[in-house]
């Protein structure tokens, strides 16, 4: 989570970009973390960030290009975690609509597993699989994108639905 408060001023080494713009980062141990150590899933941060950004700037229209949850190379299919990040960030997003948020679209991370700047295929961002070892770099359907897909589908966000991905065929 960030914050600005004018007591954060000097708490960063200068010349930084933390002390320049003013703000803190908090995360707290009880959120649940994903492979990679800089991104937890907090989903209240997110919508108040939302709520922030309409107050502060007018309530201007908004598009979430990158929202997603890193799995580690060990990670497989099976990926709840990610499922969980998706469902509670999407519910905030609704929440914050309610609230009046002019948020007009939201996009996912990545489709399929990718070329990461700072860590190459360190971290799987994708809803698909990416078998890199495969010179067809076959991917392969996550839960998570069997869940967005039903989400897409529904337009309903069901904490119920619960697909197997390890009987999916949704290969390409």
């Amino acid at each position: 989570m960030v914050y600005r408060n004018e007591s954060v001023t000097g708490m960063y080494e200068s010349p930084s970009f933390y002390d320049d713009v003013g703000i803190g980062q908090y995360m707290d141990d009880s959120w649940p973390a994903s492979s990679l150590d800089m991104m937890r899933d907090y989903a209240p941060g997110f919508h108040s960030l939302l709520l922030y950004l309409k107050d502060t700037y007018n309530n201007p229209i908004i598009v979430i290009t990158e929202s997603g949850f890193p799995l580690s190379p060990a990670e497989d299919l099976g990926d709840e975690k990610k499922v969980d990040y998706m469902r509670n960030y999407l519910n905030a997003l609704l929440d914050a609509r309610a609230d009046g948020v002019n948020c007009i679209g939201y996009f996912f991370w990545s489709l399929m597993d990718s070329f990461e700047w700072a860590s190459g295929y360190g971290y799987k961002f994708g809803l698909y699989q990416v078998d890199f070892e495969n010179p067809h770099r076959k991917a392969t359907a996550r839960k998570s994108a069997l869940v967005y897909k039903e989400i897409i589908r529904t337009g309903m966000i069901d904490a119920r639905y619960d697909p197997d991905p390890y009987c999916n065929t949704t290969v390409f």
